[in-house]
Order: C-alpha cells, then sequence, then structure tokens
C-alpha cells in the first residue's frame, strides 16, 4: 500500500479546462484527495490518501549536500517526478 499525503496550501488549486456552458466536476481538494485514495490497479496495489491542513514554513532551502544524502532512487517513468525514498546505510 502506498500513502500520499497532499499539504493542501501547497498545491495550486485544480481548474480543469473546460468550454463555456458545461458545468466542471467539484474539484475541491477533498475530491481530489478522495479521487486518488480510491486508487486501485489490476495488480491490487491500492492507495491511502489524507488532506495535509498543516501550515509549512516557506522559503526553507535544502543544500546540495543535504540532498545528497538522501537516498533517492528515480523510477523509469518521469524519474524527475516519480521516485522512492530508500532506507540509507547508517552504518557508513
Amino acid at each position: 500500500m502506498i500513502g500520499y499525503f497532499v499539504p493542501h496550501d501547497k498545491i495550486a488549486p485544480f481548474k480543469p479546462d473546460v468550454p463555456d456552458g458545461v458545468r466542471a466536476a467539484d474539484t475541491t481538494f477533498e475530491t481530489i484527495v478522495e479521487l486518488i485514495g480510491n486508487t486501485r490497479t489490476e495488480a491490487g496495489l491500492r492507495v491511502k490518501a489524507k488532506l495535509d491542513t498543516r501550515k509549512y514554513s516557506t522559503g526553507v532551502e535544502i543544500t546540495n549536500a543535504e540532498m545528497n544524502k538522501l537516498a533517492l532512487r528515480p523510477h523509469t517513468f518521469h524519474g524527475d517526478w516519480n521516485y522512492e525514498l530508500q532506507p540509507r546505510d547508517l552504518t557508513r
């Protein structure tokens, strides 16, 4: 099972491009999180999602040295967006 926490203040509002006169689907954060949370794959993967309403500091900068300490493994499909955070070897 994979879980996603969606910080609502970090996501731009979802505004689908719909023609005039056509009612857009409900696009609240809660609806989007529910859609993510109802994701199922043919292989049986289930996704849990929860809206994160906490406030976060802005402008926090992460150094290259801090980023290099993370064990990130990019996926083959859009590895700049999709990656796994692997456990670090703390014995080194």
